[in-house]
């Protein structure tokens, strides 16, 4: 009997490769050199090799851009992150620089294949480049100058990656590159800021032109085409304003076109100091200049403020300086610090007496009226004043840090100005407080030591933070003060009205009218004209 012989395995046909496909790049990704457009695109493609034939089979390719270890997910600014193509479409700035990325392949079978041989398969590794954009952030505007005054023009180029650069700048005008010169003047022009002295009357245009040299070439920026008109010299002057806190504002004032007023509503009561300096040329001028009235108590008015008229020349970039403009108080009239006139504010009434009327330039002031007025103060012989001087009595008891032969007057006493401002700053320098701050152009320094840098550079010679223009007396017993003034009018008591403050000149101007009170409003101000 022969053995059973049993069958344990069967043998049945398939399909199935068992191996699986190798994956290959067909195509490699390749780096980014450029982005300006600031949308970047990377491609890969691979395919599944059976047997040296390139086909999916019945599975599938998939793909994964990934960013160094980072697997990378679509987003709003980020898409195809599993597909062959990646975009980017923000690919601006330094932030995007050199990013690197890869592309990984991998194989999910099909029914009939087996897994790939090699999965994952990573692309080569690509790069990022982004050069940066170049734009001016800060326009040119069109500049009218006067022939033989300088002016700054301002165009600011902004690279968005400063890993590169330098930038370079260029100003043209009509076409041509301007190169710094001294005659007439060009400075700047390789900078942000062309400093051009007008030669001629008529329109040139003026263009800055920046550019940046990058491995892809040179990236290149224009501004826009502004139009500098050159005219003949003009009667202008420039108004600046200056708070102790340095605080700064300012204005212009075209006496071509008509009579011009200074007063608080110019710049605003906060700026306590006024500088004005002609801006194209000397001008001749008529200054009339009315200082406030004083205080009423009702039924009773307050003296008149003092008014005059006077005609000088403006000497072209020379600064004058008006103290008493923005508190509406007596007004002082500086040639650089130089006290050259004053004209006095009216004296306050008391409760049963009005106050005394301010004097003009070279007036005094003229007393109170009740059973004790205050008496007005006595203007100083032309020319007369001297650097040492007296608060008035309106100030007794508060700090101040009073300078070697000053005083505080005792009520009801006014007080008297000084010649020269002699703010202390310049004077610890060692700069005599009538002298000039400087023998060039400078801009305004403060109180403080700060320098006002939107100040324009003039020939400067006032020395702000101690004046003594404070002059009034201080009324006693519901007196009225006495008015401010080179010479301060003495306080009312018992109810009396202060006396008015006196006017003054240095004898450097001419004066065309000066008289005891004419100005009855609360306002002080200066009315400049032409002289014809």
């Amino acid at each position: 009997m022969s053995p059973v012989a049993f069958h344990n395995f069967r043998v049945s046909q398939t399909e199935l490769d068992l191996n699986g496909p190798t994956l290959a790049f067909s195509q490699q990704p390749e780096s980014v050199s450029a982005s300006f457009a600031g949308i970047a695109t990377f491609v890969g493609i691979a395919s599944a090799v059976f047997s040296g034939v390139s086909t999916t089979g019945s599975g599938t390719v998939t793909y994964r851009w990934y960013e160094g270890e980072t697997a990378l997910s679509d987003g709003d600014n980020i898409t195809g992150t599993a597909t062959t193509t990646l975009t980017l479409s923000d690919a601006f700035g330094s932030a995007n620089n050199n990013r690197q990325f890869f592309l990984r392949v991998n194989y999910t079978p099909g029914g009939n294949t087996g897994n790939a041989t090699n999965e994952p398969l990573d692309s080569d590794t690509v790069t990022l480049t982004v050069y940066p954009t170049l734009e001016f952030t800060t326009q040119p505007t069109d500049k009218t100058v006067a022939v033989g005054e300088k002016t700054e023009i301002i165009a600011i180029p902004t690279l968005s990656d400063n890993t590169y650069g330098p930038v370079i700048q260029n100003w043209t005008r009509d076409g041509e590159t301007l190169a710094d010169q001294t005659s007439p003047v060009i400075s700047g022009s390789g900078t942000t800021t062309l400093t051009i002295e007008e030669s001629t009357v008529g329109v040139t245009t003026i263009q800055s032109i920046a550019y940046v040299d990058t491995d892809a070439g040179r990236i290149q920026a224009t501004s826009n085409v502004i139009d500098m008109t050159g005219v003949d010299p003009r009667n202008i002057i420039k108004v600046e304003g200056y708070t102790s806190s340095n605080g700064y504002s300012s204005t212009s004032l075209d006496l071509d076109t008509g009579v011009k007023t200074i007063n608080s509503d110019l710049l605003g009561s906060d700026y306590n100091l006024l500088s004005f300096y002609a801006l194209e040329k000397d001008i001749n001028v008529k200054l009339t200049i009315k200082a406030s009235k004083g205080a009423d108590s009702s039924p009773y008015a307050g003296g008149e403020g003092g008014t005059s008229v006077i005609t000088t020349t403006l000497t072209e970039d020379t600064e004058y300086t008006l103290i008493g403009i923005a508190n509406n108080s007596a007004v002082f009239l500086y040639r650089g610090s130089n006290l050259i006139a004053v004209v006095g504010q009216g004296g306050a009434a008391g409760n049963s007496g009005i106050g005394g009327d301010g004097g003009g330039i070279n007036v005094s002031g003229v007393i109170g009226e009740g059973r004790r007025p205050g008496a007005g103060g006595v203007a100083p012989v032309i020319g007369t004043l001297d650097l040492n001087g007296v608060f008035g009595s309106t100030l007794a008891g508060s700090s101040i840090d009073l300078q070697i032969g000053d005083s505080i007057a005792a009520a009801p006493n006014g007080g008297q100005t000084i010649s020269c401002s002699k703010g202390t700053y310049w004077t610890d320098l060692g700069i005599s407080a009538c002298s000039n701050n400087s023998s060039s152009k400078i801009q305004f320094v403060n109180i403080d030591g700060t320098t006002i840098t939107e100040s324009d550079s003039i020939i400067r010679g006032f020395k702000p933070g101690y004046t003594i223009s404070n002059t009034s007396g201080d009324g006693v017993n519901l007196g009225g003060d006495g008015g401010n003034g080179a010479v301060g009018g003495q306080g009312g008591t018992t109810g009396s009205g202060g006396g008015g403050g006196s006017g003054y000149s240095d004898g450097s101007v001419t004066v065309v009218n000066t008289t005891l009170g004419g100005n009855n409003t609360l306002v002080s101000s200066v009315v400049i004209e032409l002289v014809t």
